[in-house]
C-alpha cells in the first residue's frame, strides 16, 4: 500500500473485505481470530481479532472500525505500575472502547498488584486496588491518584477512611486501628 503497510487476505472494491491479515506502517501486525467471528471490512478490522503490537503488547478481542472495542485481553510487555512511579508488565481483562480502555476491567500487573473496577478514557475511575505489600485503597481515583471517597487499608493495622485529594488524605479523616479503636481528626 502507499503507506508502507500490507495487507493478506480478501479484496473487494479495492479494500480489505473478509478473511486476512494487515501490517500498519508502523508494523503492527492485526489479524482474524475466527473467520466466522471477525472480518476486515472496508479495510478495518471488526469483530473478533488479535493485534501485535511492535512493542511487544499483545491484544486479543473485539474490534470496532479497527480498533479495540468490547470486550478484550491486553498483554503489556512495558507500561506504567498501578501508582504510575514505576514500570513493568500487566494483564488487562475488560471492557474496551475506541481502542482504550473503558468501562469495567481488572488490571493486574507482574508484582501481583491488582486494580478491578471501573476504567474512562484508559484511567481507573472507581474500584479496588491490592498490592502485594498489603496495601488496600477501594474508592474513586483522578489521574492515577486516590481522588474523592475513599477507603485505605494498610497491612491490616490501619484503615484511613476520607474524602482523597489527588493521592493525599486531608487534614480531617477516620482511622480505625487494628484494635477497632477509632482517630477522628488530622493526620499529624
Amino acid at each position: 500500500m502507499k503507506d508502507g503497510s500490507v495487507f493478506e487476505g480478501e479484496f473487494e472494491n479495492d479494500e480489505a473485505n473478509g478473511d486476512g491479515s494487515y501490517v500498519d506502517k508502523w508494523g503492527n501486525n492485526f489479524s482474524i481470530v475466527d473467520k466466522e467471528a471477525g472480518r476486515f471490512k472496508k479495510g478495518e478490522l471488526c469483530g473478533q481479532g488479535k493485534a501485535m503490537i511492535k512493542n511487544g503488547d499483545e491484544y486479543r478481542g473485539s474490534f470496532k472500525c479497527g480498533k479495540f472495542n468490547g470486550k478484550g485481553v491486553m498483554n503489556y510487555r512495558f507500561l506504567t505500575g498501578f501508582m504510575q512511579s514505576d514500570k513493568e508488565s500487566g494483564v488487562y481483562d475488560g471492557e474496551w472502547a475506541n481502542g482504550i480502555r473503558s468501562g469495567i476491567g481488572k488490571m493486574k500487573w507482574t508484582d501481583s498488584s491488582i486494580f478491578e473496577g471501573e476504567w474512562r478514557d484508559d484511567c481507573r475511575m472507581q474500584g479496588k486496588l491490592k498490592t502485594p505489600s498489603g496495601i488496600t485503597y477501594e474508592g474513586y481515583w483522578k489521574r492515577g491518584l486516590f481522588h474523592g471517597k475513599g477507603k485505605l487499608s494498610i497491612r491490616g493495622n490501619m484503615t484511613i477512611e476520607c474524602v482523597f485529594k489527588e493521592g493525599k488524605a486531608p487534614y480531617n479523616v477516620k482511622i480505625t486501628y487494628k484494635d477497632d479503636s477509632i482517630y477522628y481528626g488530622p493526620i499529624r
